[in-house]
Formats: structure tokens, sequence, C-alpha cells
């Protein structure tokens, strides 16, 4: 592991700094730059593998730079090297001051009218994003677009080759899995699930045909990653920014409406959701209307989404698992088993 202390040093002469959790890298550092000038995040990358993110978030700013989407915008970028042979990457981005929407939901109380102006701003910037358009499908991936999320290949020129590489990557994943018990599930549960899954993959996987236009998504529409502007007397919080394009494609926008119905899946706070959320839906669809065949799409998106979280889980090192990631990974599986029986997921935000 690099010393994050000596690259400190080395870049801005030992200023205290703060380390955050998550993001594009394992190793994302917040500093308060000297005489009032900005706060910035330093993101060290110590695998070649994974310099690529640092064009990708040049590619982001590109893409954003004509709305009003407020992102952590790249400063600067370096390469420092550690040894005879060895380099790191450095890259510095803006720092967005804020709340997570997780944590504002799950720890704010605010007025009726705050929430409405609130989740209005989040249709708004997310409608925002969506309105960017590209001329293939595919992972955003340098300045390129690659048609596979794990292997080297050409942009996809159909969604639906894209996403049947998705759910083959899933597949191949799961079948590399070590042997494991987390609860009362096992790798023998997840396979026989995903076998049933992919056979409504390829069902409905035929509504995909009427994705023709590739849009900016997310694909990481976690609430941690919206963040809120912080509490300024008289001015109502609003939508700062968004983080983490980290796995942003040029794909099917629906994909992040999904995201999000998924999360409030499993959030303690989802009526307080629902109860405001016709200030997003209304914000949003000001901005973009969901495809005609959203509710069929949906089911795809969904389970995927519960494979993605099933896979990371059961990938992990670790045999030892707390109560809530027991939890999830019981009410992911559950999710399977209800689409698989053709029960549609109980959220539904449009």
């Amino acid at each position: 592991m690099i010393e994050v202390e000596r690259v400190i040093t080395e870049m801005y002469g030992g200023i205290p700094y703060q380390t955050l959790q998550g993001g594009i890298s394992k190793s994302s550092h917040k500093l308060e730059l000297p005489n009032n000038s900005n706060t910035v995040v330093v993101t060290i990358f110590e695998n070649p593998d994974d310099w690529w993110k640092i064009e990708k978030d040049r590619a982001i700013d590109s893409c954003l730079i004509d709305t009003e989407v407020l992102h952590a915008k790249v400063l600067d970028s370096c390469f420092l090297d550690t040894g005879p042979n060895d380099k790191i990457a450095v890259l510095i981005r803006e720092y967005i001051d804020g709340q997570d929407l997780d944590s504002l939901f799950s720890t704010t109380q605010l007025s009726h009218e705050e929430w409405d102006h609130l989740l209005g701003s989040l249709g708004t910037v997310l409608g925002q994003i969506h309105r960017v358009k590209f001329p293939t499908f595919g992972l955003i991936k340098d300045w390129k677009i690659v048609g596979s999320m794990n292997r080297s290949a050409p942009a996809a020129v159909k969604w639906i080759d894209f996403y049947d590489d998705m759910m083959a990557g899933a597949e191949t994943f799961l079948g590399s899995l070590a042997d494991k018990k987390i609860g009362t599930l096992t790798n023998k549960d997840l396979n026989v699930i995903f076998k049933s899954s992919k056979s409504v993959y390829q069902v409905l996987n035929k509504y995909f045909e009427g994705v023709t236009e590739p849009r900016l998504t997310h694909n990481d529409a976690r609430f941690a990653n919206f963040i809120v502007s912080q509490q300024v007397t008289s001015i109502p919080r609003e939508l700062a920014g968004v983080i983490d394009f980290e796995w942003s494609l040029a794909g099917d926008p629906d994909i992040d409406l999904v995201q999000i119905e998924n999360w409030l899946n499993f959030s303690a706070y989802t009526p307080l959701f629902l109860e405001h959320k016709n200030s997003f839906v209304n914000a949003y669809l000001d901005q973009r209307k969901p495809s005609h065949h959203y509710s069929y799409k949906r089911q795809i998106y969904h389970m995927y989404r519960s494979i993605e979280y099933l896979n990371a889980i059961f990938g992990q090192t670790t045999s030892t698992f707390d109560d809530k990631t027991i939890e999830y990974v019981q009410k992911h599986f559950t999710m399977l088993e209800n689409i698989v029986q053709n029960h549609e997921p109980e959220i539904n935000i449009f």
C-alpha cells in the first residue's frame, strides 16, 4: 500500500487530510487548501488497470459541460514515481460540499415544502443527465465507448447486444465463485435463481428493441451518490451535485430510475420518499419521459441489480457477515424469486 502521507506531503507539503469512503478508488482524501483556496479530493490509483478512470472523469466533464449538473470536476492529474519501475496516478477533483441524500433521509427532518423542493431538484438534475446523447451503446471508458463492462470490445450498435454481454459477464462471475454460505443461501441457490432469471430475461429483452438512442446513464443511482447542499438560513436545500460516475454508460436512462426504485425497496425511509414522489416525477418529466416499455424493462433492471449485489457479496474473501448484510442478501434473493414468479417489484416510481 502507498503511504498516503508521503503522497500528500510531496504534492501539498503535508496538509492535513480526511480519508473518504467509497468512490472510484479505495484511496480518496479530502484536503482543505490554504489561503482560502478550494477544497479538493485527491484520489490515488496504485493499479495501472484503474488509470482509465482519470480520463473517464475528464470525459464526463465534457459530457456535462452544457448542462447545469454539478459534479466533481477534474482540476488536475499527475503521475508520481514510487520506485525504480513503479509509479502511481493521482487525480485531483473539486470537493462537493454537502450531505448525501441517503444520510439526509435517514437523519434530517425537513418541512413538507422543503422535501418537495429537494426531490424536485433531484428529478431535474437526473433528467438533465439523461438528455446527454451518444452515437453508440456501451461503457464510457477513457474517451471511448466500449461494448463490455469487463473486456475489450467495440461499442455496441444495439442496446440488447451490450446487455447480453452484461448478463453473460454476471453468469461467468457467478460460476467462478468459491463455495460460500450467507445466512441460509449458498452458491447453489444463486445458480438456480440465475438460471430462472435468465429465462425471464430472454422473454423480456425483446423490449430493448425500443431503446434506440444512447443516453448518459449514471448506472449507480444510489442516494449516497447524490449530494445535497448544506443548510443555509432561508435557502431551501437542493441537490448540490452528483458523484461517482465510475460505471456510467451510454445506455438506457431507465436503468437509473429502476436503481432508485431498487434502493427504495431496501430503505427504511421509503414512505417519506413516496409521500413526496410526485415532486420528483413531475420535475423529471419536464426533462425526459421514461419509455413506453418501462414496466417490462424495469423487471430486467431490478433482476440485474440484485444479481450484481449478490455476486459482489458472495465474491468477497470474508466468510463472516454482519446481520444487515445477511438481511440484504436475503432481500435481494427474494426480489429475484418474486420476479421469476411474475410478481413485479413493490416500489414503482412511474
